[in-house]
């Protein structure tokens, strides 16, 4: 069991990636059978809450597991961030109604029809807490270990897409090259550019996956807004690509600020060098 543990330990990233696909995907397939079609794609859905904590426990025991789980709770961050969390994904909505009704794609009507699935938004934030539990909350710090900001969120975005990709995709067009490829190409490319500006709050916020998950949550209630816009179906993951480039701009690729340094301790590091 020692030797189990260690190997895990080793390789936890890989163990993590492998569960999450592997319960996500299989609860998939089990939903193809008869009974099954509703429950198993939505306890499919708390794979990565799930495999990140089965892979800590084994890796760390109960501690790790507590440690984990409290982080969703860590709620004492700088204001500014509960802010940019639950308003930058309206504020990219907003952008993009501004400019479907410029170019007359944007329909009331249709918007109006998303309001009873707005109402039972609260399960959006509840899956959003078990998700960022495993992807920012287990996945992510140790990407950042080893890689920069920028590239720890394209890899983690990225497998993020693909692990997403069954389940969005109709069955019958994994057969329809020329109407797959856009697609997949669309919500890859906003996944990665969402992962830029999660990685961006995580680092910002000590690590608390409060803030992430709300962000995660209000995108998914953005997602069903963008209901009202219509023909436009890169306008979402253009705005996306657009907010998280500005960021990497402005912070840098390790999407974080560096530390002040008072002026008296600068001019000392500069006199002594």
């Amino acid at each position: 069991m020692a030797r189990e543990t260690m190997t895990i330990k080793q390789h936890s990233l890989v163990a993590y990636f492998a569960l999450t696909f592997m319960l996500f995907w299989g609860s998939l397939v089990i939903g193809r059978i008869p009974g099954f079609g509703f429950f198993a794609p939505i306890a499919g859905a708390l794979a990565p809450g799930v495999a990140a904590l089965v892979v800590t426990g084994l890796a760390e025991g109960e501690h790790g597991v507590r440690a984990l789980v409290r982080r969703l709770a860590a709620w004492r961050v700088a204001p500014t961030w509960y802010v940019i969390a639950l308003g930058l994904p309206i504020a990219g909505w907003l952008i993009a109604v501004a400019v479907a009704t410029l170019l007359r794609a944007f329909s009331e009507a249709d918007l109006r029809m998303a309001i009873p699935v707005l109402m039972t938004s609260w399960i959006m934030f509840l899956f959003a807490a078990v998700e960022e539990l495993g992807w920012r909350g287990f996945a992510l710090p140790r990407l950042l270990a080893i890689r920069s900001g920028l590239a720890a969120s394209v890899i983690l975005g990225t497998l993020h897409a693909i692990w997403h990709w069954p389940a969005v995709v109709p069955a019958s067009a994994w057969t329809d090259i020329p109407r797959l490829v856009p697609g997949l190409l669309r919500g890859t490319t906003h996944i990665v550019a969402e992962a830029v500006l999660l990685t961006w709050i995580f680092q910002h916020t000590r690590g608390s996956l409060l803030p992430v998950t709300l962000y995660h949550g209000m995108s998914n209630v953005a997602l069903v807004l963008y209901q009202g816009i219509q023909h436009m179906p890169w306008l979402r993951p253009s705005i996306s690509v657009l907010i998280a480039t500005s960021v990497v701009l402005t912070i840098g690729p390790n999407l974080v600020r560096a530390p002040r340094v008072r002026g008296h301790v600068r001019q000392k590091a500069l006199h002594e060098s």
